[in-house]
Parts: C-alpha cells; sequence; structure tokens
C-alpha cells in the first residue's frame, strides 16, 4: 500500500493495483488502512534491526576466525 497525492484534494492509497480516497472510506476501512501502515512501519523497522544484527554477527565472525588461527584446535 502506497500513499500517494496528485490533484485529488483529500488523501489517496493505492492498495492491490487500484487507487481510494482515504476520506470517502468507513472508519472501519480507514481504521484498517492505518493498521496496515503501522505494521508496514513496524516490519521495515525489525527488517532494519535485524539486518544491522547480521552484520554485526558476521563483524564478530571475523573477529573470532583471527583470534583463533593461532590457536590449536582440537582433534577430534
Amino acid at each position: 500500500m502506497t500513499e500517494s497525492s496528485g490533484t485529488n484534494p483529500g488523501p489517496v492509497f493505492d492498495f492491490e493495483g487500484k487507487r481510494y480516497d482515504f476520506n470517502s472510506l468507513e472508519k472501519a476501512s480507514q481504521e484498517l488502512v492505518n493498521g496496515i501502515r503501522a505494521a508496514d512501519t513496524q516490519i521495515r523497522r525489525h527488517k532494519n534491526t535485524l539486518n544491522i544484527l547480521e552484520v554485526g554477527r558476521q563483524t564478530m565472525t571475523r573477529q573470532l576466525q583471527e583470534k583463533l588461527k593461532t590457536v590449536d584446535h582440537l582433534k577430534q
């Protein structure tokens, strides 16, 4: 769902390839749109957090690999 502004006076949003006037929706539909927007925001935020965690883990893995080069490992 994307929000766009055009020549329409009210807020317009896209949903499944169709455009709708947000203000013309009944209250329950407006609440659903707002809920979807909030969910999308949280999903983006959590994806960004996961990306940061992955980069951090990769960095720590490389650091550990470097430090273990001088340590004898146990034989099986």
